[in-house]
């Protein structure tokens, strides 16, 4: 059984609950381990339009894999929500991209490595 598609969900909520309640700012600190990843954050605050730079270190023994199509963090989409996940390949892999392409896209981050992107 693979654990790509689950370790790429837990390293985008990892990514989205580094900044704890408030989308604007970190709440203790601007990093977070969870499941052998440890995802940071480059600054505290954020102004509305400003590019977040996201760490993600393999603290673990084992290869961890990021989803590169389908997962974005998308600004506020409606009053109940501030961050909305979606789910969808098509976001960076094109339209019709499906679950072979999510895998064929995905980045490996073996144990020590450490993946950045904006």
């Amino acid at each position: 059984m693979s654990a790509k598609p689950f370790v790429s969900t837990v390293l985008g909520l990892l990514a989205l609950n580094a900044c704890g309640g408030d989308p604007t700012g970190v709440s203790a600190s601007l990093c977070q381990v969870r499941n052998g990843a440890e995802v940071c954050v480059d600054r505290s605050e954020y102004r509305p339009g400003d590019a977040v730079r996201i760490r993600i270190r393999n603290v673990g023994s084992v290869a961890i894999f990021k989803d590169s199509c389908s997962t974005k963090a998308v600004g506020k989409t409606s009053e109940i929500a501030d961050f909305e996940e979606r789910f969808d390949p098509s976001l960076r892999c094109g339209p019709g991209a499906d679950a072979a392409d999510i895998v064929a896209n995905m980045v490996e981050i073996a144990p020590g490595e450490t993946f950045e992107e904006t």
